[in-house]
């Protein structure tokens, strides 16, 4: 789908978090990824989206939607 996703930036973690936990690596990884792009391109925390909170879709699984919910919580991003 053609231009469906200008002024957006996706991140990719492999895995099917429903049925398992991202190790800890890939929650560091993640974390700073999404920290380097935030401020690389001006993107405030309250725009730091998964595809489950924007579409009909179990990505990115409960496991890593959990951790992402806490990071939040905790202002991780910011």
């Amino acid at each position: 789908m053609r231009d469906e996703n200008e002024q957006n930036f996706g991140v990719m973690v492999l895995g099917n978090f429903d049925k398992q936990a991202p190790t800890r690596a890939q929650y560091d990884r993640l974390l700073d990824t999404v920290r380097q792009l935030m401020d690389h391109y001006d993107v405030s925390s309250r725009r730091v989206y998964t595809h489950r909170e924007l579409g009909k879709t179990r990505c990115p699984g409960r496991h890593l939607q959990n951790q992402i919910i806490r990071w939040r919580r905790l202002q991780a991003f910011a």
